[in-house]
């Protein structure tokens, strides 16, 4: 919301997409299984069966979202002509499924080029380069909490850590083969690696492309910035000791 209201994006986008970018961002974890894509795969989960392994949260919450918009008290979408409806549904399913971790390559590629030409700027509103930016500011939000203040960034990333390790635990106690990116999950020093592998991997490209492109966010990236600086005070302490 930010974002697309400092660029005053919302007044560049049509009616498909404004619907899309604000359902999609609500939806994400819609329903969430509370696990990873990976975790649902490997274990046989029902889920996972159900979507064929295949960005199976994103999947689910599109799907999910899909089915309340078909329901009587949550039809938000029905007193829109056939065609937008359609159209709606495709712009917010594109972008839930953009948040998949697998397509983490592609839409950076994506960002850089959104930054490089805003559609809004190209009268590209109506195409495909409209959806991309769409899809791009949808998977920044998904990525927000490290541009949210420093205690309660770190507050997310506490929650995360502490989520990966369980899902660990839980590899184990399956049999399944873990998951390296979460092994020592429960160690301060691995985690602080693995928060600014993200960050600098994700995080940090990803919103300085959104800034770039929206103007008005310099401080989320300044706050990234920020969280980077602690996880890496972190790192270094502990390597001292």
């Amino acid at each position: 919301f930010l974002a697309v209201h400092n660029a005053q994006v919302l007044d560049h986008l049509y009616l498909p997409h404004r619907a899309a970018l604000f359902l999609s961002t609500l939806a994400r974890n819609l329903d969430s299984p509370g696990r990873s894509n990976r975790f649902l795969c490997r274990s046989g989960s029902s889920v996972a069966r159900l979507y064929n392994d295949v960005a199976v949260t994103q999947n689910h919450a599109a799907a999910t979202l899909c089915g309340l918009l078909a329901k009587e008290r949550t039809a938000w979408l029905t007193p829109l002509p056939k065609d937008v409806q359609a159209a709606t549904r495709r712009s917010f399913i594109g972008c839930i499924l953009a948040t998949d971790s697998s397509r983490r390559g592609l839409l950076l590629q994506q960002a850089e080029h959104f930054s490089a030409a805003p559609p809004w700027e190209t009268n590209e509103m109506n195409g495909l380069a409209a959806q991309r930016a769409l899809e791009v500011l949808c998977v920044a939000a998904d990525n927000g909490h490290p541009t949210l203040p420093l205690h309660q960034s770190v507050f997310f990333a506490d929650l995360l850590a502490e989520e990966f390790a369980a899902e660990a635990a839980h590899d184990i106690a399956l049999g399944l083969p873990v998951n390296p990116m979460l092994v020592g999950m429960d160690s301060p020093l691995r985690a602080a690696r693995y928060h600014l592998s993200v960050l600098d991997g994700v995080v940090i490209p990803l919103w300085v492309s959104v800034a770039e492109a929206v103007g008005g966010l310099e401080d989320r990236v300044g706050r990234a910035a920020a969280l980077r600086d602690h996880w890496e005070e972190a790192l270094n302490d502990g390597e001292q000791l």
